[in-house]
């Protein structure tokens, strides 16, 4: 436990000092409150890990050096040390800390950590960038940046461990935001946005009680759930669009695809603010500089892991490159969409090509993820309800403004057609929060929305002790043990990784342990190396 509370305030001290020090650097005017902060060093650390990874490896000596800057910032601007907690916000961080930190330690592991996650973060640790490098394992190629970014902030002989860290530490910055809006009571001062905010909040202190789960979707759904709360506070509320929250808008979408890009709908939203507003300067703000140099980055990462703009689009490939992923990323884009229809349960005579066309495959994956949808459906009619009771309506002369109008039906769309495509439950998230607020804009069209404070509380109260407790379940009947390698022993995932040649470069097999580790044989590739580059290439 002492371990993870260390690990868990090192970690938030990192992120929020790395968003004043590059805010500072950006000369944009730091308005924002400690967990705005927080989220923007997270993004920030997260869209540089990876560039710095093109170097050399995101082992221990990273936190070192980075607190080591912290440190020197904070002499040099020392009255930034300034963090006002009143009572409530207190009360807030007391809560929200006690929730993230149970669920921190109760934590089991996602399937996909000995998968393909554990591999990926642990060759960042020991390695700078491997060209070619989803020659170890088909997966490497997703390259996400949450990934990158565990790999930054964990000390390599606590990988397994601080995993859970910094998905608890996204957590509690995410639900304090909406929490302390919604005490604050700031927004229904300005506007008629409660409605949305509340909806989101009770989804995640219901629906996200389990780290086990998060993997890398949770935390890009987490990240979601920020951009559209920064979009309503700092765009859709205001009278003028500000250059510099549009910027930081842009730069959290882009890390918001660069966690998965199942996230790529959200790009739409930036287009829609400037076409709304006619405000086509900011394309051409000069700050964007920063943000092409980062996209760019973010190209070049995934073209020089898998050979493609973006994995496992195969268009997107570039075939003359020696190591390009272009067969394997057909082969998995299909095998994927075909496992996700549910094909392993269809019983009928169509071809895989033929069963995941004109929705053959409906029947069958409603049959096999029936349970799951209703469950996640009432979870979205629970909160939508808690909504109402919480609060009061009263009639306003003015409508909502259009634009949020236009930006929410066109993510309805966009992550309509994405989620068709690889139909996963757990990756609907983000289609039912917008399906949510979109139900919320049509029937609160002409009220203005005031929240009944007691009421609220309680079922705040009420929302933590559930989350609370489910954690608790799990840690006492886990006989209040928390030892991640011995859990990774007891159902079976521990194996010891076999060493591999190719050439001079010497791999492994595996997922922990051993690195650079993947589940690939080599011996049909070939190796070189470039400098401080290995390259893997047929």
């Amino acid at each position: 436990m002492i371990l993870i509370i260390s690990h868990f305030f090192l970690f938030i001290f990192i992120v929020y000092f790395n968003s004043l020090i590059f805010l500072k650097i950006l000369k944009i005017n730091n308005k924002f409150n400690f967990y705005e902060n927080c989220i923007f060093g997270i993004i920030f650390t997260g869209l540089i890990a990876p560039f710095l990874n093109f170097f050399f490896p995101l082992n221990n000596w990273i936190i070192y050096i980075n607190a080591l800057i912290i440190i020197i910032f904070i002499f040099r601007k020392f009255n930034i040390f300034k963090i006002n907690l009143k009572k409530k916000d207190l009360i807030i961080v007391i809560i929200v800390f006690l929730i993230s930190l149970i669920s921190i330690y109760g934590s089991g592991f996602s399937d996909d950590l000995n998968h393909y996650h554990g591999g990926f973060i642990g060759n960042a640790d020991h390695e700078n960038i491997i060209i070619g490098s989803n020659f170890l394992h088909w997966h490497y190629g997703y390259a996400s940046h949450w990934l990158y970014l565990h790999s930054y902030l964990n000390f390599n002989e606590n990988f397994l461990q601080d995993i859970h860290v910094l998905n608890g530490i996204i957590y509690f910055v995410t639900l304090s935001i909406f929490l302390k809006e919604i005490l604050n009571n700031k927004l229904s001062k300005n506007n008629n946005f409660n409605y949305i905010i509340l909806l989101i909040f009770f989804f995640i202190i219901i629906k996200y009680s389990r780290l086990k789960e998060f993997g890398i979707d949770r935390p890009g759904f987490l990240i979601f759930f920020f951009t559209i709360y920064f979009c309503l506070k700092y765009h859709l509320l205001t009278s003028k669009v500000n250059k510099n929250n549009f910027f930081l808008l842009c730069l959290t979408i882009l890390f918001l695809i660069s966690i998965k890009i199942i996230f790529i709908f959200t790009a739409i939203i930036p287009f829609i603010i400037i076409i709304y507003n006619k405000n086509y300067s900011l394309i051409f703000f000069r700050k964007n500089i920063f943000l092409f140099v980062l996209t760019f980055f973010y190209f070049l990462k995934n073209i020089l892991i898998s050979g493609c703009f973006i994995y496992p689009l195969a268009n997107s490939c570039l075939n003359f490159l020696s190591w390009s992923s272009k067969n394997i990323a057909e082969n998995l884009a299909f095998g994927s969409e075909y496992i996700n229809k549910s094909f392993a349960q269809y019983k009928g005579n169509l071809t895989q090509e033929l069963y995941i066309q004109n929705f053959n495959w409906f029947a069958t994956w409603f049959e096999r993820n029936r349970v799951e949808l209703i469950e996640i459906l009432l979870v979205l009619i629970l909160c939508l309800l808690l909504t109402l009771v919480s609060s009061k309506l009263i009639k306003k002369k003015k409508p909502n403004k259009e634009i949020t109008i236009y930006i929410f039906i066109s993510l309805l769309i966009l992550s309509s057609y994405i989620f068709l495509k690889s139909p996963v439950i757990r990756m609907g998230h983000a289609l039912l929060i917008v399906i949510g607020v979109i139900i919320q804009l049509t029937f609160f069209h002409h009220f203005k929305i005031v929240l009944k404070k007691n009421i609220l509380i309680i079922l705040i109260f009420i929302g933590c002790i559930y989350n609370f407790g489910n954690n608790f379940y799990r840690i006492a009947k886990n006989k209040f043990i928390n030892n991640p390698l011995e859990q990774i022993k007891l159902i079976g995932w521990y194996k010891e990784s076999s060493m591999k040649k190719i050439g001079s470069f010497v791999y492994y097999n595996g997922w922990i342990d051993n690195y650079p580790i993947g589940n690939m044989d080599l011996k049909n590739y070939k190796y070189k190396k470039i400098y401080i580059f290995n390259i893997l290439y047929k």
